[in-house]
Order: C-alpha cells, then structure tokens, then sequence
C-alpha cells in the first residue's frame, strides 16, 4: 500500500485540477505543495525539474515502483501538452483496484494475526489453570 497511495493521491489531484480547468502543470504543483511524504515529494521535485529542463527524467528514478513509474510517465505526457484525461481516470480506475486487491489480501491475513497473541499468551495461562489443580491432586495422591 505505501507505493499505491501516493500515486492515488497524485492522480485525483491531477484530475481534479484537470475538471477545475487548471493545466497539468499547475495540478501537478498544487499536489506538490500538500505532499508530506518527503522522499515522493523530493522525487517528485526532481521529476518536474527534469522535465522543465528537458532532460530526461528516468535516468533518477529508474529505481521507482512500476505504479508510479506509470503515473509520472502518464504526466510526463500532460506536461508537454497531451491530453492525458481519459488515460489518467483508466490508470486511476486501475489503481483503486489494486488497492481493494491488496486491502482484502490484508483483512484476510488479519484473523491469523490475532490468533497469534491467543496462542502466545492465554492459551499457556489457560492450561496452567486447567491442569494445574489436577496436577496438584495427583501429587497429592501420590
């Protein structure tokens, strides 16, 4: 979920921008500035300064997430003047599914998890509850 999320957020702003009439570029620089993950948004930065000079922006962030990689590859496209609408609520869209898709992966794993600490830690209590009168008792006998 953590390279998912922040692609999500960047692509609702760029398309929210994008139906307020704003440009690409100034969607994308509004997000900047409400971005609190500072390694993305420094990535980001990067990103955009790249762009403006016209070098290209991959040689930097050839280490990136293939979800992001696609994100900044389908801004890429809108900086320079594309129409990048439809491609970018398709890629939002596909986005939301792999985030439902690993979100039910997560809850599924959850009850094992929590059987974990029940296992760990009161289950032993437990037995010496049930079996520590009746170990007494045969000690007793004996």
């Amino acid at each position: 979920m953590e390279n998912l999320a922040p692609c999500l957020r960047l692509l609702l702003a760029m398309r929210w921008g994008i139906e307020k009439g704003q440009s690409c570029r100034k969607s994308f620089l509004d997000y900047l500035e409400t971005e609190d993950e500072l390694m993305w948004r420094h990535q980001l930065e990067t990103f955009l300064k790249d762009c403006d000079q016209g070098i290209s922006p991959w040689v930097q962030l050839r280490d990136l997430p293939e979800t992001r990689r696609a994100v900044l590859q389908l801004i890429e496209k809108g900086l320079r003047g594309h129409s990048i609408y439809s491609a970018l609520c398709q890629l939002e869209f596909d986005l939301w599914q792999m985030s439902e898709s690993e979100l039910q992966i997560f809850a599924a794993a959850l009850p094992v998890k929590g059987l974990l600490p029940l296992f760990l830690f009161q289950f032993p209590a437990l037995l010496i509850l049930i079996l520590g009168p009746l170990i007494l008792g045969v000690l007793r006998d004996v």
